[in-house]
C-alpha cells in the first residue's frame, strides 16, 4: 500500500505542471498562427481569399498545437543536451617541494586547457588524450611528425601516477586539463600524459640547440553523448623558455579554423 502511495504521488507530481504546459503552447498556437512568422503570415493571406471549412479547421488547429508544442519542448531540450567547447587557456603557477626535506625548492608553470559546458546539462565521462606531437625543423625547414602514440592527459589536481579517469564537467564549474608544464630551473617542456614515455625526456630538450621552430600539439576531448573537440596548441619558443607563445586552435570535424593567438 506504501509503494502505491508513493508510485500515486509521483505520478501527479509529473504532472504537476499541465497547467503552465498548456498555457505555454496557448501562446506559442496564437503567435504561430497570427504572429510575424513565416506560418502566421501564410495562414493569414489564406485567411483572405478563402475560409476554412468545419473538417479543415480541425487539421489546421491540430497542426497548430503540434508546432506549438514542439516549440514549447525545444528550447528545453537544447538546454538539457550536453554540449562542451574550449576556447582559452591559462597557466597556474604552482609551488614544487623537495620529497625528502619538504622544503619549497621552486615552482611549475602548468598549460592547461578550460574546458567549458555550453549548456545547463553535465557533460559525462570526459577525457582528453594528447593525440601527436608535431615540431618544425629549423634545420629542414619542414614538419615533422614525432609522436603518434595517442595518450591520456591529466586533469588539474589529479593523481598523476595513476592512468587519470573521466570526469564529469559541471556547467560554471568545470575541471582544468593539464597539458604541460615548465619547472623554473629546467626549460625542459614536459607533458602532462600517463603513462610518461622515456623517449620525451629528449623529444623536448635543447629545443634552441636542435633548431626547433614550432610544436604542434594536436588534443582531442571526448565525453559521452558529445561530439568530440579537436584542439591544437601550437608552441613557439621566446626568449625566455618558460613562458613560450601559445596559439590555440578549435578544430571542427570538416577541418582546422579559427586559430587564435592567445595570451592567458
Amino acid at each position: 500500500m506504501r509503494k502505491f502511495i508513493e508510485a500515486t504521488r509521483s505520478f501527479w507530481t509529473g504532472w504537476a505542471n499541465i497547467p503552465e504546459y498548456f498555457a505555454a503552447v496557448k501562446d506559442h498556437a496564437w503567435e504561430t498562427l497570427w504572429g510575424a512568422g513565416v506560418i502566421g503570415i501564410l495562414f493569414g493571406i489564406l485567411t483572405i481569399y478563402w475560409a476554412p471549412s468545419r473538417s479543415a479547421l480541425g487539421y489546421v488547429i491540430a497542426l497548430v498545437v503540434f508546432i506549438a508544442g514542439y516549440y514549447v519542448w525545444r528550447p528545453q531540450y537544447l538546454k538539457l543536451t550536453p554540449k562542451f567547447e574550449i576556447t582559452s587557456y591559462t597557466i597556474q603557477r604552482t609551488d614544487t617541494f623537495d620529497r625528502v626535506t619538504g622544503l619549497k625548492n621552486g615552482w611549475s608553470n602548468y598549460f592547461q586547457l578550460l574546458p567549458k559546458c555550453l549548456t545547463d546539462a553535465n557533460v559525462e565521462n570526459c577525457r582528453g588524450f594528447l593525440t601527436s606531437v608535431e615540431m618544425h625543423d629549423g634545420f629542414k625547414n619542414c614538419w615533422e611528425t614525432v609522436e603518434s602514440e595517442t595518450m591520456f592527459l591529466q586533469w588539474s589536481h589529479g593523481d598523476d601516477s595513476t592512468e587519470p579517469a573521466p570526469i564529469t564537467l559541471y556547467p560554471r564549474a568545470e575541471r582544468r586539463l593539464n597539458v604541460f608544464y615548465l619547472p623554473n630551473d629546467n626549460p625542459e617542456i614536459r607533458m602532462c600524459v600517463f603513462p610518461y614515455p622515456v623517449r620525451f625526456f629528449t623529444l623536448f630538450n635543447q629545443l634552441a640547440l636542435r633548431k626547433i621552430l614550432e610544436i604542434r600539439l594536436n588534443i582531442r576531448l571526448v565525453a559521452e553523448n558529445c561530439l568530440p573537440v579537436d584542439v591544437i596548441m601550437m608552441l613557439t619558443p621566446t626568449a625566455d623558455p618558460r613562458r613560450p607563445k601559445v596559439d590555440l586552435a578549435v578544430c571542427p570535424i570538416a577541418g582546422l579554423s579559427d586559430m587564435r593567438g592567445l595570451q592567458p
